[in-house]
């Protein structure tokens, strides 16, 4: 009885901790125990990431009926036994649901080119005017060219360029991806953030955040790809944070676990 107590314990301390349902100072002592404990720390992560998914799936592929169904079990009439079985029966609800979206994504074929594949939208230019008829800037001729699609072009244009801009940089980047070259996308993005302050222009700088995590994506770093990622969906002031909405983050942190 002791081990059934010391484990609904543990689910029901990690439980209310991500309902934030603690005090500042029970929370402190589960985070130092999440620093100490590797594998508690682990099922805290299952948990939370668990969570996503019940809310998620059952958003995307309208299983709340099935998800109440299966939460709302007998309702506890005294004592701390009772009480445990609505609190199994929800975790083993959450799991069961889990495993389902597990396999709706298809996890056996999922990898970052799948996601890729998948998930991906390229850049769109905005339409600027011409700053001159007649000479119109390296920067202006290279966005016109994306805007139709001439990727090549646009590589070639950059590569022509002696100021290689942070605009100029963000713009060949998204021809290089779209070229499939992922390798060069990366560098002109990574040249982005580490101009923008020389430069003093900041435009580009949470998109450049962004699309690098594309092209680590594309380029099958995924362990360079997933911090960015993470960093976008946590920020929710990211001017991409919609685009990294909970559904993608979770097909993210499976392919984490996949990964290893």
């Amino acid at each position: 009885m002791e081990l059934i107590d010391n484990e609904q314990q543990r689910w029901e301390e990690i439980d209310a901790y991500l309902r934030n349902e603690l005090t500042a100072g029970q929370r402190t002592a589960v985070e130092s125990r999440m620093g100490n404990d590797a594998a508690f720390a682990a099922d805290v992560e299952r948990i939370r990431v668990a969570k996503i998914a019940v809310k998620e799936y059952a958003r995307h592929e309208d299983m709340k009926a099935i998800h109440r169904k299966m939460t709302s079990g007998p309702k506890a009439v005294s004592g701390r036994w009772t009480d445990g079985v609505g609190f199994y029966l929800r975790i083993a609800a959450i799991f069961v649901v889990l495993l389902a979206a597990w396999a709706t994504i298809g996890i056996a074929t999922l990898s970052p080119g799948s996601l890729y594949a998948g998930e991906y939208s390229a850049y769109s230019a905005e339409t600027i005017r011409a700053e001159s008829p007649q000479l119109p800037s390296t920067a202006h001729r290279i966005q016109i060219e994306y805007l139709n699609a001439n990727y090549l072009r646009v590589v070639q244009l950059y590569r022509q360029s002696a100021a290689k801009t942070v605009r100029e940089s963000f713009i060949a980047g998204n021809a290089y991806l779209a070229l499939g070259q992922a390798a060069n996308a990366s560098a002109c993005f990574k040249k982005v953030l580490l101009s923008s302050a020389s430069e003093n222009a900041f435009d580009f700088y949470q998109s450049s955040e962004y699309y690098l995590a594309w092209s680590y994506l594309r380029n099958n770093q995924f362990k360079q790809a997933m911090p960015l990622f993470e960093k976008i969906y946590r920020n929710r002031f990211h001017l991409h944070n919609g685009d990294v909405d909970t559904w993608f983050y979770w097909k993210l942190k499976l392919l984490q676990w996949k990964q290893g």
